[in-house]
C-alpha cells in the first residue's frame, strides 16, 4: 500500500497518462467490474529506456489494489510519450482477455461510472 503504482491505479482516469517515477509512461486502458462486484483495471507502462511495454491487470479488493499479473513485451523503438496506444501483439495478445474472462469481468465502465468511483474512493 502507498506505492506510486497503487496511487496511480486509484486515481487515474481511463485514457489519462503520466510519468510513473522511474518506470515510464503509465496509462489506464480500461476499468471493469466483475460479476462479484470487484473493480479491476487494465494498465500499461511504456518504458522507452527499457524498450518495453508492460501490460498489467489489477483488482481492488479489501480497499487495496492487487496486481494479478504483468506481461512485458520487448518493443524496439517504443514510441515517445503521448504518442498513442500501442496494442500488445504476438503470443501474449490474448492474455488480458483470458484473465478478464476468468475474473468474470463485465463490459468496461462508462466514463461517468468511472468518474463517480474515482470521486468516491471506489465506493459505488
Amino acid at each position: 500500500t502507498g506505492t506510486a503504482l497503487e496511487h496511480a491505479l486509484a486515481t487515474t482516469r481511463t485514457g489519462d497518462s503520466f510519468e510513473l517515477q522511474g518506470e515510464g509512461e503509465f496509462l489506464i486502458l480500461s476499468t471493469v467490474k466483475t460479476q462479484n462486484g470487484v473493480y479491476c483495471r487494465e494498465f500499461e507502462v511504456r518504458s522507452i529506456a527499457l524498450q518495453e511495454i508492460r501490460v498489467g491487470l489489477a483488482c481492488r479488493e479489501d480497499e487495496a489494489w492487487t496486481v494479478d499479473g504483468i506481461v512485458a513485451e520487448y518493443q524496439p523503438g517504443v514510441p515517445a510519450q503521448h504518442a498513442g496506444y500501442v496494442p500488445a501483439s504476438g503470443d501474449q495478445a490474448g492474455l488480458a482477455d483470458q484473465w478478464l474472462d476468468r475474473r468474470g469481468a463485465t463490459e468496461a465502465l462508462s466514463i461517468d461510472e468511472e468518474t463517480k468511483l474515482l470521486a468516491n474512493d471506489w465506493r459505488p
